[in-house]
């Protein structure tokens, strides 16, 4: 455990070296919050999950997790979306829904809906047909018809309605796997430790369970002329649909090349390649008369 926090503490360190080096200003919370977990349209607005924030800060109100977003973000109006994913759940390892298990943040926004531009934003989701495949599809189709609904009725910094995209979950993927007494830390595998779940959640030794990957085409990158986002066509997800998504990208991206690529092995582990990567915009060059 003294490890843990040691290195906790130092990779914590880093944004403050980064300010010092910048010459930034550094703004100080007690709201606990993670970069996955929020999204800014760059005019004013940000979306907040109600589910991660509000399990990172128990018992703190709303209003004052608001008054403290604009405080420090600059911020000036504040959407608040209910529950991400049912493929993130908090922490490894949770029982999403009979043997279908994964783990998570728990509902980083990351992972469901993201701002395209200031007035466009991009929602995941499961279409009626697809609704009824199994379980975590139709878990992740009413999450997101709620979200829907409350974007719907949302309004921007300037009391704008925003244009909403819904960009298709890819194809449910599982990998049986077993619970096991113990697992060797050298040991490569997809297999689970018993002990690693809640009590009430607990299977048995030898029991076969599905694990579900934190998969979504949300947990996109966007850098310098390029859009990198995960492609889930080696996992077995509709080659049809993904260029359904690649389309949908260009027409948001026009000026950037769209990139698939790999990262199911983030997935297994709850994240993407938007959780492992913080990006710094450049500084605005001034031109001295």
């Amino acid at each position: 455990y003294a490890l843990r926090n040691e290195k906790r503490l130092k990779t914590a360190a880093v944004d403050s070296q980064m300010a010092v080096a910048e010459g930034a200003i550094i703004q100080k919370t007690n709201v606990i919050h993670e970069g996955g977990a929020i999204d800014v349209n760059g005019a004013g607005t940000l979306i907040l999950c109600e589910a991660t924030v509000f399990q990172r800060n128990p018992g703190m109100e709303k209003e004052y997790v608001e008054t403290e977003m604009k405080r420090v973000l600059g911020a000036s109006n504040i959407i608040w979306m209910k529950q991400g994913l049912a493929d993130d759940p908090k922490s490894f390892f949770r029982r999403i829904t009979a043997n279908y298990v994964g783990g998570g943040t728990g509902g980083h926004t990351d992972e469901f809906v993201r701002f395209a531009n200031a007035s466009t934003i991009l929602l995941a989701w499961v279409n009626e047909k697809e609704k009824d495949r199994d379980p975590i599809s139709q878990m992740n189709y009413e999450r997101m018809q709620e979200n829907y609904n409350i974007l719907k009725a949302a309004k921007d910094q300037d009391g704008r309605s925003f244009t909403i995209i819904k960009v298709p979950l890819p194809d449910l993927i599982t990998k049986k796997i077993l619970a096991r007494q113990k697992i060797d830390s050298t040991e490569v595998t997809l297999d689970v430790e018993v002990s690693s779940f809640i009590p009430s959640e607990k299977p048995k030794a030898g029991d076969t369970l599905l694990r579900v990957p934190a998969s979504s085409y949300m947990n996109y990158l966007v850098t310098n002329g390029l859009v990198i986002l995960p492609t889930y066509v080696q996992m077995g997800s509709s080659a049809a649909k993904e260029e359904e998504v690649r389309n949908i990208f260009q027409q948001q991206f026009p000026n950037r090349k769209i990139v698939f690529l790999d990262f199911i092995m983030q997935n297994w582990s709850g994240g993407g390649i938007h959780c492992s990567t913080q990006q710094q915009p450049a500084k605005k060059q001034t031109h001295e008369k």
